[in-house]
């Protein structure tokens, strides 16, 4: 192609009309696709909590780093409530429609259970301090 040297090539023929060019449509995904789909992101949701609250449970639960009692007056109780709701769906790998659909609600508590330390965390210190009861 020697007029691709010279810069001859454009998205086609709409270089002066950069709103339209490079527009990309997918194809909504066949239902057993997107339960596949939905699976596989809450899959991973499922497994970065539970090392997420394996991690801060041994962090927190430390006498020595640690503050044990942080651990189980709060986060303990956080960790158990989410587990259980976890494994009152099954095993990850069979999660059907309906396990879908509840666990998708749960999702963003499980991605994000970092933060969620951190906001007990934050509330637990508050309340020491200012002796907030």
């Amino acid at each position: 192609m020697p007029f691709a040297k010279a810069g001859g090539v454009t998205s086609g023929g709409q270089v002066h009309e950069t709103g339209r060019s490079g527009i990309v449509r997918f194809q909504a995904p066949a239902p057993e696709q997107k339960v596949r789909l939905e699976r596989r992101i809450l899959r991973s949701a499922w497994f970065a909590f539970r090392a997420e609250a394996s991690a801060a449970a041994a962090k927190w639960s430390d006498t020595k780093v640690g503050d044990p009692a942080f651990y189980e007056s709060i986060l303990k109780p956080e960790i158990e409530k989410q587990t259980a709701s976890g494994t009152a769906l099954g095993n990850p790998d069979e999660w059907r429609e309906e396990a879908i659909a509840q666990a998708w609600e749960l999702k963003g508590d499980w991605f994000e259970f970092r933060y969620r330390v951190s906001e007990l965390r934050t509330e637990y210190l508050l309340d020491r301090l200012f002796d907030r009861n």
